[in-house]
């Protein structure tokens, strides 16, 4: 067992030892290599500090395309409702990218709901025409009657009158009964011409009321028509269709829901003025200011560098998807359009601080 041991420990001072020996050999190999000092010349120069983003690129004006807004404040219903705004559907509408000229179709929102409340009102409009016709007929056949009564009592007047004169010469109680006569005839006269006046101003009044509820009927038919029609999107000038984006970052399209609050389907960016729309965290925005230049990279274009400066920072931080910190948008204006930028562009941002 001893011996077992004493061969163990000579076994490892022999390894030792060759190990300090190979060691040795490759120092000295080493030693007799190239010794002389290395230079390098020291350059001067801007040493950046930058604040690197990713973001989009987004057109700085562009015009909206959306269906209607509701008409005058919501014209009331002759029985005091309003036309309500509700949410639609987008039927259809043309690819984004699509390049469009001044009148082109663009979009088609549902509109079943309003057409179908379109038929009834076009029916009470008919009902309230019909009413005025009926109406008027009625008055012109009331007042005729009465005016014949007036006439008719014009005469029996007349004849009380000569009644009257012709009975001078009678006894005196033929002479009263005459002057009754005529004094009862004279104020059925004044009678009827009051009633007449009376029930000409009743109808004047009742038809009025029934040309005002025609006139706001005929109002909201109109108000309808038109609100239906701007539900076929057309496009007010040339430019091409970038589709709207939702708060949640998704973009608007077909089967999409518009409210009456935001009826934008799509918009018509101006393309001579781009911005790249980035968020900087929390930790970095103190560091950017308004007026620093940037240096983006487009992934469409990546052997091209373009310059912008920031013009605006938001106030209030923003918590982002995927993000543990608050984050501020960052908006920076392009120098230079190049006429192969699009909206939706994918950047790389460096802020120069």
């Amino acid at each position: 067992m001893k011996r077992h041991i004493l061969y163990k420990r000579a076994f490892v001072s022999v390894l030792l030892i060759l190990s300090v020996i190979f060691i040795t050999l490759i120092g000295r190999r080493n030693s007799s290599g190239d010794t002389s000092p290395k230079f390098a010349e020291a350059e001067k120069g801007r040493f950046e500090i930058t604040v690197s983003s990713t973001g989009e690129l987004v057109a700085e004006n562009s015009i909206e395309l959306k269906g209607p807004s509701l008409p005058s404040s919501g014209t009331r219903h002759r029985h005091g409702r309003r036309i309500r705004g509700t949410s639609v559907k987008i039927l259809d509408l043309v690819p984004e990218g699509t390049m469009v000229k001044k009148g082109d179709y663009v979009a088609q929102l549902d509109r079943t709901n309003y057409e179908n409340v379109l038929k009834d009102e076009q029916e009470n409009l008919k009902t309230i025409r019909t009413s005025l016709e009926m109406k008027i007929l009625d008055t012109a056949v009331v007042l005729t009657d009465l005016r014949n009564e007036i006439r008719n009592q014009v005469f029996a007047v007349e004849i009380a009158q000569i009644t009257l004169a012709q009975s001078k010469y009678e006894p005196p109680a033929t002479i009263r009964q005459a002057e009754i006569e005529l004094d009862k005839q004279t104020r059925n006269l004044k009678q009827k011409r009051k009633t007449y006046n009376l029930i000409l101003l009743q109808k004047k009044k009742e038809i009025n009321n029934i040309r005002l509820d025609l006139s706001g009927q005929e109002r909201l038919v109109n108000d309808l028509q038109e609100y239906i029609a701007g539900f076929t999107i057309i496009s007010p000038s040339n430019g091409m269709v970038v589709y709207k984006r939702n708060r949640n970052g998704t973009k608007r399209q077909i089967g999409s829901s518009v409210t009456p609050w935001d009826m934008v389907v799509a918009t018509l960016p101006d393309l001579s003025s781009l911005l790249s729309k980035t968020y900087v965290s929390e930790l970095d925005i103190n560091k950017v200011r308004e007026g620093q230049k940037v240096s983006i990279r487009v992934d469409a274009f990546p052997d091209k560098v373009f310059t912008a400066k920031v013009i605006s920072m938001a106030t209030i931080g923003e918590q982002l998807p995927n993000s543990d910190t608050k984050m501020f948008e960052v908006m920076s204006r392009l120098d230079v359009a190049d006429p192969g930028l699009r909206p939706s562009m994918t950047t790389s941002n460096k802020i120069i601080v």
